[in-house]
């Protein structure tokens, strides 16, 4: 299922939770088995519909990126930093509040 955006560049947060919507009134959110995403698809709202319908994803991110931590932000950097190329971490931590238990996982691969 794809929509034509009809524009130049990316999609925005909305169009993409759009096209989710879309897609679970015609196959239902238990039809995905996971979402494979690149860097541009991220962003709270968008995590939090994930987590909520329950869909699995892997979403390659930036160092800079700050994902929830306990009580405050961390960035992937500083989560990440101490893996050499190859390597990975598994982390289990609640998610955007009662949503959803996460586990993130980065491998760290050439720069």
């Amino acid at each position: 299922m794809f929509v034509d955006l009809d524009k130049v560049g990316n999609s925005n947060t909305g169009e993409r939770l759009d096209l989710l919507e879309k897609f679970d009134e015609v196959f239902g959110f238990d039809r995905i088995k996971s979402l494979l995403a690149d860097r541009e698809f991220i962003g709270k709202e968008w995590f939090v519909v994930l987590c909520q319908s329950r869909t699995p994803f892997f979403i390659r991110m930036k160092e800079n990126i700050r994902v929830p931590y306990g009580d405050k932000p961390l960035s992937v950097k500083h989560l990440f930093s101490h893996l050499r190329q190859g390597k990975s971490r598994l982390i289990e931590k609640e998610m955007y509040g009662r949503f959803s238990l996460q586990e993130r996982t980065a491998k760290r691969t050439a720069s």
